[in-house]
């Protein structure tokens, strides 16, 4: 399974890397520094500015308001490059959303501000800046043009019912192999087993795409080692590509009326996803249903001992859950003897 999802991981990924046209991004969001440096959003009339303090306001013959300082006047570069790193919104606007330019007009702030002071307080210091906005830039406008490209592609989805989470929400992803359950429904809205087909595909695909930039947005955000969050993105795939094969086996099959299907949360659950010997016993319970009359001892005293084992090696909730149900079902029958 591991060989198919990484091949078809491969072929997705070529197609999410094609270029986009520019015009496709998103536009930038207002935002605190859009508000006091309005070349961050050029379709923005520039509102009226106080007139600038001279000599700090001028930077290549731009003139900028005392009062566009105050945006940067109490942050610390360090701690600017750690929301960065954090992708917080920063002044306004997420720091996976900022531009080249966005960069580029704080750099320019800063250097405009440098020795400016409110109040009682100390000079505005704008040596560290620039270094802590290089590495900044250097680090996540690689991953945010990226991502935008993973945004343009998503919304060509079109999903029937599903949502398509933000890629980051994966790094929260987990599976209980006991319960036969994972955290699916938290993110897409849906479980895998309650998906149609046709979104269990775009949920693959769409995870697929966030293969692109996730690993290194988690190693820059979260200091994950960037092999487990890839790692972690192909066991999505796998646990949905796994229930889709299982769900496509058991439709295949021929199925009565009379046939034993339990459900959790109102989602069916497939037979096809037990034990081999939980299928087995499943396989001989209905059997015996289908001839719509009384079980016979001989078909109660198997079923009971079928149950028992399946029970007693607990191999999954699913197997115990059905296990569950043959042995009341035969429990019945015996009385109905009586």
């Amino acid at each position: 399974m591991r060989s198919l999802t990484r091949t078809k991981a491969a072929a997705l990924l070529c197609l999410a890397l094609l270029p986009v046209p520019a015009a496709a991004g998103p536009g930038v969001p207002a935002g605190a520094l859009a508000a006091a440096v309005p070349e961050i959003e050029p379709e923005v009339s520039p509102p009226t500015r106080p007139n600038p303090v001279p000599d700090q306001g001028r930077k290549g013959g731009k003139a900028w308001s005392h009062e566009a300082c105050k945006v940067i006047y109490p942050d610390k570069a360090f701690d600017f490059r750690n929301r960065m790193f954090s992708f917080q919104p920063v002044y306004g606007k997420k720091s996976i959303d900022w531009t080249d330019k966005d960069y580029a007009d704080l750099a320019a702030l800063v250097a405009a501000c440098s020795g400016v002071t409110f109040g009682e307080g100390e000079p505005f210091n704008a040596k560290p800046w620039p270094g802590m906005i290089n590495v900044a830039r250097s680090r996540i406008l690689p991953v945010a043009e990226v991502a935008r490209v993973v945004a343009v592609r998503a919304a060509r989805m079109q999903p029937d019912a599903i949502r398509l989470p933000a890629c980051d929400e994966f790094l929260q992803f987990k599976v209980d192999t006991y319960q036969v359950s994972d955290t699916s429904a938290a993110l897409f809205g849906q479980s895998f087993l309650a998906m149609g087909m046709a979104d269990l595909d775009r949920a693959v695909s769409y995870t697929n795409l966030c293969l692109a930039y996730l690993p290194e947005h988690a190693q820059i955000a979260g200091g994950w080692r960037k092999e487990v969050a890839r790692d972690l993105l192909y066991r999505i795939m796998d646990r949905a590509l796994i229930v889709q094969k299982r769900r496509q086996e058991w439709e295949a099959q021929p199925r009565y009326d009379t046939d034993l299907v339990l459900e959790r949360d109102g989602v069916v659950l497939p037979t096809t996803m037990l034990s081999p010997d939980a299928r087995e016993m499943i396989a001989r319970f209905n059997r015996s249903s289908a001839l719509r009359r009384p079980f016979s001892p001989e078909a109660i005293g198997q079923l009971l001992r079928m149950a028992e084992d399946v029970m007693r090696d607990d191999r999954s909730a699913l197997d115990k859950l059905y296990a569950v149900a043959v042995k009341n079902r035969c429990q019945q029958e015996i009385f109905r003897k009586q």
